[in-house]
């Protein structure tokens, strides 16, 4: 999915897709609730420390699209229906799906999604 504002910085960019995920992410839970189908408290993983720290509300935003993505996001926190956690790049299961990758970096994204099996990196020829 396309973001509908320019990006002007990474943190930018990563409130604009984690608030994207998170209203995804509760239509799913929606969803799964009008079936009986109770899911646990989701946790959103973020390796963009600056974007976090918005998100929980702690320090200010520039952009009045950006603040109002900050509030729903910070609001679903303080209620604890959503788990904000910081998580390093190298693990961001999500960056295959948003970003070029390069070899070895690209094929542990699909492992990490489980779109290849391990094996096959592993034993790979170089």
């Amino acid at each position: 999915m396309r973001q509908t504002q320019i990006a002007t910085a990474t943190s930018d960019a990563e409130v604009h897709a984690s608030a994207t995920t998170v209203q995804l992410g509760e239509s799913v839970r929606t969803l799964m609730e009008s079936i009986a189908v109770f899911p646990s408290t989701p946790t959103l993983f973020c390796d963009n420390r600056s974007s976090l720290c918005l998100m929980k509300g702690e320090g200010s935003w520039k952009s009045k699209t950006t603040l109002n993505k900050l509030a729903y996001i910070r609001q679903l926190i303080a209620t604890g229906a959503l788990n904000g956690t910081y998580i390093e790049t190298t693990l961001q299961k999500a960056d295959a799906l948003t970003k070029l990758l390069g070899g070895v970096a690209h094929a542990r994204a699909l492992v990490q999604l489980c779109l290849r099996d391990s094996f096959m990196l592993n034993n790979r020829s170089v």
